[in-house]
């Protein structure tokens, strides 16, 4: 197994075979963890599983010019801030298997003075885990129309 999500306190994602993820959801329950929750997910995201993907993703982006960002993207593989088109890359490539240090990510824009986030997408799951990670951050929603608008 590796671990594939550092959420929130108390929430971790683990990754791996199917086989092997039975037997560890068994021996947490039988270690006194209670919330052991199976994600429906297609595949084994962020683990050494993934390799293959990882190499096909580091030949496609051999031949797409990345420039360097003129805001820092705070990436989830590093949980820092990166502007070079160099590392931009390489931290896009590293995500297919590295764990993603979302925890620590938003922990390091609440320390770095970011009060308000947007989530943009589907849902609202990553509005409750940084409400989990620090309550005083303001989190949004972005996910109708309506709440484009509104903005």
């Amino acid at each position: 197994l590796d671990i594939a999500n550092f959420n929130a306190p108390g929430q971790i994602i683990v990754s791996g075979e199917k086989k092997t993820l039975l037997s560890f959801r068994k021996f947490l329950r039988e270690h006194g963890i209670k919330k052991v929750i199976p994600l429906k997910v297609s595949g084994p995201w962020h683990s050494r599983y993934m390799k293959p993907a990882q190499e096909k993703l580091a030949g496609y982006l051999e031949n797409v010019e990345v420039k360097e960002a003129q805001v820092p993207i705070i990436s989830n593989v590093c949980a820092s801030p990166v502007t070079s088109a160099c590392d931009i890359k390489e931290n896009l490539i590293k995500q297919v298997t590295g764990s993603v240090l979302w925890q620590d990510s938003i922990e390091y824009l609440a320390d770095n003075n970011v009060k308000t986030l947007l989530e943009c997408g589907p849902g609202n799951i990553l509005t409750g885990l940084i409400k989990r990670i620090d309550s005083s951050l303001e989190c949004t929603p972005v996910n109708t129309y309506d709440t484009i608008l509104t903005l």
